[in-house]
């Protein structure tokens, strides 16, 4: 046969095989190939209905069907891709529209798709990432210290944080605590820090504890009566122990009860109270050598204050006796004489002494 040969079938071929050899180009135009087996060519326009096609060699053009068709009839490469355009590839598919696949049963931890049925049906006891409302006592692993992020707070980071600061109440701080310093003349429960103390200080709105020197009209708390302490003591205090009358004053006092104060030293002669136990002593030490008023019994050679007329002393309230060296009377030159509480008489004449 020539190179070329075209082979005209109608209905003739019908079981068999029908070869063709020597030909580089072989093309059937019509009819019915049953249960054939072309080993080499073209096949255009036949319809094969049967039997087995061994294309070892060469190409087998078909008409590109429509996407809906479902029959036997050979589908071309461009009809393929037109189906499969249609489709998502198994490998990282982009899927439109409302996807469907089958709700897993709960619990299943496979990479099975997920329906939203699905997972409906495991979040229904749990709770929303967004606002959620827990119940009973929920747990969660503890951050490390220091962290500072989004990350749930177990109560064991904050116990853990806490142990490093001071509480609201009543804190006791340590190392060197810091505050904003306040205004001066602010009085409120601000803290005061170091600097705020040291400008009230400077602008002198207040005076040291040793020995200080106030101004105006200072004032203070008044103490109940009778205290004994180092409690400053007010006018108002001071005004209500005169009133009662624990107190005596200091102009003529007139003392009641039995007044105590402490006894001078023997020959003391100041302005100091004399005690009774003061006067019993100057008796005993000094009183001893001199005789009482009444009915003295003198010893040894007693004399008198000796003075001349015109250096007597001052007549007292009576009782005084002098020697007056110059006075003239009797036949002595000289008399005692004795004071009447007006004038002193000379015992000798009865005169008075001029």
């Amino acid at each position: 046969m020539s190179d070329n040969v075209t082979v005209i079938i109608s209905d003739i071929a019908t079981s068999g095989t029908m070869g063709v050899q020597n030909a580089s180009a072989v093309a059937i135009t019509g009819g019915t190939i049953d249960a054939s087996a072309i080993t080499n060519g073209t096949i255009v326009g036949a319809a094969i209905s049967a039997g087995t096609i061994d294309v070892s060699a060469g190409t087998i053009d078909m008409p590109t069907l429509t996407k809906a068709t479902s029959t036997t009839r050979g589908a071309s490469t461009a009809f393929v891709h037109a189906v499969v355009a249609d489709y998502a590839p198994l490998a990282s598919p982009t899927l439109t529209g409302v996807p469907v696949a089958p709700t897993a049963s709960a619990a299943t931890n496979t990479t099975q798709i997920a329906t939203t049925a699905f997972v409906k049906l495991n979040v229904a006891g749990s709770a929303d990432t967004y606002s959620p409302t827990f119940t009973g006592q929920p747990l969660s692993t503890t951050p490390t210290g220091g962290d500072n992020t989004t990350w749930i707070a177990t109560s064991a980071f904050v116990q853990g944080e806490l142990a490093s600061y001071a509480p609201l109440a009543s804190p006791t701080l340590t190392g060197v605590p810091a505050a904003p310093t306040a205004a001066t003349t602010t009085n409120t429960t601000q803290v005061a820090t170091t600097a705020f103390v040291q400008q009230e200080i400077t602008a002198g709105a207040f005076a040291p504890l040793a020995s200080p020197t106030l101004t105006g009209v200072p004032a203070a708390p008044t103490a109940t009566t009778t205290t004994n302490t180092t409690q400053v003591a007010t006018t108002a205090f001071v005004q209500q122990e005169i009133t009662a009358g624990a107190f005596a004053p200091l102009a003529s006092p007139t003392l009641t009860g039995v007044p105590a104060a402490p006894t001078a030293a023997t020959t003391t002669n100041t302005t100091q109270v004399a005690t009774t136990a003061f006067v019993q002593q100057e008796l005993t030490a000094g009183l001893a050598p001199k005789a009482p008023l009444a009915s003295p019994i003198f010893t040894g050679v007693p004399s008198l204050p000796v003075y001349t007329v015109a250096t007597v002393p001052a007549v007292g309230s009576g009782g005084g006796v002098i020697f007056v060296s110059d006075a003239t009377g009797g036949h002595l030159t000289g008399s005692q004489c004795f004071s009447n509480g007006t004038v002193w008489i000379d015992t000798t004449t009865g005169a008075a002494v001029s």
